[in-house]
C-alpha cells in the first residue's frame, strides 16, 4: 500500500495488489487482465523518437523504468511524473534557447507557450494515450484518456488542446514537487504527454531556434 515503510526483501518483486487490479484498455475490443508483460509492453511504447538527443533522452528512459517498477511499487508514480516534467523543460530549454537556458531562463509554462506560439506544438502531435482502469470507484478513473470530444458547434470557438495542456502540465508539475498526499493514477497520461510533445519539437540544437 503507497506510503509504508521498506518493503522487506521477500517482497521486492511481488506485484501490488492495486497493479493486479488494473485492466487495459484497448483502442477496439474489450478490456483486458493487465499482466506484467503488458505492461512493459505499454510502457515500452512511451519511448521518444530516434530525433531526440542523448541529452535528453536517457532523462526521459528514468521516467519509464521509473513508471514500470510502479508494477511493484505504486509509490514511484509521483517520481516518474516529475522526471518526465522535468525531461520535457530539459528539452525546451534546449530547443528554444540552448545551453544559454539551462542554468537560468524561464519556466515550463512560459517554455511551453512559446514553443505553442512559435508552431512546434500542436493538437495533431498528441495522443491518444493508453488506458488503464480497474475494479470500483477508486480503480474507475482511466488513465491518460481524453473523453471523445462532443459534436461541437462550428460557430463556436474551441479551446485547442495544446492550449489545455500549456496550463494544465505547470500546475500538476507543481502540485507533485511541492508534495501530494495519497496515489493519483496519472502517469501514463503525463509521460505520454512529455513523450509526444518531446518528439515535436526534436531535435535539440540550438541552430533550430526560431528567430
Amino acid at each position: 500500500m503507497y506510503g509504508r515503510g521498506l518493503k522487506e526483501l521477500t517482497e521486492i518483486t511481488q506485484a501490488e495488489g492495486r497493479s493486479l487490479a488494473l485492466h487495459y484498455l484497448p483502442e477496439v475490443g474489450e478490456a483486458m487482465p493487465l499482466s506484467l508483460a503488458l505492461y512493459h509492453q505499454l510502457v515500452a511504447s512511451l519511448a521518444l523518437a530516434d530525433p531526440v538527443d542523448m541529452i535528453v533522452h536517457p532523462h526521459f528512459d528514468v521516467a519509464r523504468n521509473l513508471l514500470l517498477y510502479t508494477w511493484f511499487e505504486s509509490s514511484f508514480m509521483h517520481a516518474a511524473e516529475l522526471q518526465a516534467f522535468g525531461s520535457l523543460e530539459l528539452g525546451l530549454r534546449l530547443k528554444l534557447g540552448g545551453w544559454k537556458n539551462l542554468r537560468r531562463g524561464p519556466g515550463l509554462a512560459r517554455l511551453l507557450r512559446d514553443a505553442a506560439a512559435r508552431g512546434l506544438i500542436s493538437d495533431d502531435k498528441v495522443g491518444p494515450y493508453p488506458r488503464l482502469t480497474g475494479f470500483g470507484e477508486a480503480w474507475s478513473r482511466e488513465h491518460g484518456v481524453r473523453a471523445p470530444a462532443p459534436e461541437a458547434d462550428p460557430a463556436l470557438d474551441v479551446r485547442p488542446y495544446v492550449d489545455v495542456l500549456c496550463d494544465a502540465i505547470p500546475a500538476v508539475r507543481n502540485r507533485l514537487a511541492h508534495g501530494h498526499p495519497g496515489w493519483v493514477g496519472t502517469a501514463f497520461a503525463t509521460l505520454s504527454a512529455c513523450r509526444d510533445l518531446l518528439n515535436s519539437v526534436a531535435p535539440f540544437l540550438p541552430s533550430d531556434v526560431a528567430a
